[in-house]
């Protein structure tokens, strides 16, 4: 199997580039020194840009005088080429093209959080209550794990009653799958570290609004260097950033970002993905629609009621989520097509949430390995601030016109007219009038009444 690479970021000293490849069952690390050059004009210059202008490589020790040198230089007017591409990215594309996807090793997991009705549901914002239940599937090892401190220690002793009497809530999914028990939240940390050690993607339904974050600000309680195992080694400590929160910029909520290991959001994959919107995007609601013989599990009162009152209903529940995610990505394949969209473009995992950022590599993919290195320009933010509202409306022509149609929905493209069966020719209705057909034929001026979905259509004029 080709090794092909799973992410790469810049290190803390912004001195070299650390890839992180797939081989395999083994991970492998690379590491290069941080490429900063940009090119700009010059009349002795090797290389042409895409317009046929002639162009100098300019390398620099450190990006101090990387950035000051092409600050000046714009600033006099004179242009730089690929200069705000990033370090990381350049090797990618220099070192990595072509190079086939590997095999990730994918982790679905679902944590389940304790809850005290006076201070509410626990946040990000508010991590207060412990992490009491955590379930993990493991793709590339086709098998179930279950983390979980039991409400009542003694519980502890009974691993195999439990197990027997969760079976008598649902039966449990015919892969293997290990149970965990263990006294306290720390423990299950510590449990959880060491299952996703070998994991290239953790995914989970909204994880990376709630699951990921979640873990960490649990983990930052037992100290930094159990915090910074999110990531992987050699790698950057997880950041923490502020999302905007939907089309809202001015509310933001507290993200993780990992360094090395792909944070996934299964979630995020589906709204992109997929063709049309859903009316909700809850788990259960995705599991009703893809495989009503997987719902959700029911349960009555709270769930921090039934953590206590039912520990094997408890613990069903909490397998479950893993189970439909799982079930998704064997029947949608989201992200292993992530997996494959940015190795295409030798981007990361992260542009795959716009279009822009891979469309922009692959332009540059092209130009550098498949028309003799031609160097591309900088991209050039836009002049003006103002957003575009809909499409290209030109002014009409006045006057009275015959024959016109008009048709206005969402979106136009013709995968989605298909999929949804709109295409104007699939309309069947049926005409009042007996002899409709007749008056079609002679072209006649009598209005006419369709009838389609049991709503009146009057065509003036229908021919």
């Amino acid at each position: 199997m080709s090794k092909g690479y799973i992410s790469a970021s810049l290190s803390k000293d912004k001195k070299h580039v650390i890839v992180w490849l797939r081989d395999g069952k083994d991970r492998i690390v690379e590491r290069h020194h941080a490429p900063y050059y940009f090119y700009a004009p010059s009349n002795k210059g090797t290389h042409k840009t895409i317009d046929g202008y002639k162009v100098k490589r300019v390398d620099f020790d450190d990006r101090y005088d990387f950035y000051e040198t092409k600050q000046y230089l714009n600033e006099q007017g004179i242009p730089t080429f690929e200069s705000d591409i990033p370090p990381e990215i350049k090797i990618l594309l220099d070192k990595y093209y072509d190079l086939p996807p590997p095999e990730l090793n994918i982790t679905f997991l679902d944590i389940e959080v304790d809850y005290n009705p006076e201070i509410g549901f626990a946040a990000v914002e508010n991590p207060y209550a412990p992490i009491n239940s955590v379930a993990l599937y493991h793709k590339w090892l086709d098998k179930y794990v279950l983390i979980a401190v039991p409400p009542d220690k003694k519980l502890l002793k009974n691993k195999k009653q439990i197990i027997e009497r969760i079976n008598n809530v649902v039966e449990l999914p015919k892969t293997k799958i290990e149970f965990v028990f263990v006294e306290n939240e720390r423990e299950l940390l510590l449990e959880l570290l060491c299952e996703i050690n070998e994991s290239d993607v953790l995914c989970g339904w909204n994880s990376s609004l709630f699951d990921i974050p979640y873990i960490g600000k649990r983990l930052e309680l037992l100290g930094k260097k159990y915090f910074k195992l999110l990531s992987f080694p050699e790698g950057q400590p997880p950041q923490w950033e502020e999302m905007p929160l939907g089309r809202n910029k001015n509310i933001t909520v507290p993200v993780l970002r990992l360094d090395g290991r792909i944070n996934a959001d299964y979630l995020h994959l589906f709204k992109k993905f997929e063709e049309h919107e859903r009316q909700s995007y809850k788990l259960e609601a995705i599991a009703d629609e893809f495989f009503p013989d997987l719902p959700k599990i029911k349960y009555e009162g709270t769930l921090a009621e039934l953590y206590r009152k039912d520990f094997p209903h408890f613990i069903r529940y909490n397998i479950r989520d893993t189970e439909i995610l799982r079930h998704l990505e064997d029947r949608l394949g989201y992200v292993q097509l992530a997996n494959v969209l940015y190795h295409l473009s030798c981007g990361v995992y992260d542009n795959i949430a716009g279009t822009l950022k891979l469309a922009e590599y692959a332009v540059v993919n092209y130009c550098h390995h498949v028309l003799d290195n031609l160097i591309v320009p900088d991209s050039k933010p836009p002049t003006t601030e103002a957003s575009i509202q809909g499409a290209l409306v030109l002014e009409p022509k006045t006057g009275m016109h015959e024959w016109i149609g008009s048709i206005d929905i969402n979106s136009l493209y013709p995968h989605v007219i298909m999929s949804l069966n709109i295409s104007p020719e699939t309309l069947i209705g049926q005409f009042d009038q007996h002899d409709a057909v007749n008056l079609i034929n002679e072209q006649s001026d009598k209005s006419l009444t369709l009838t389609f979905e049991n709503k009146p259509l009057v065509a003036k004029e229908y021919r």
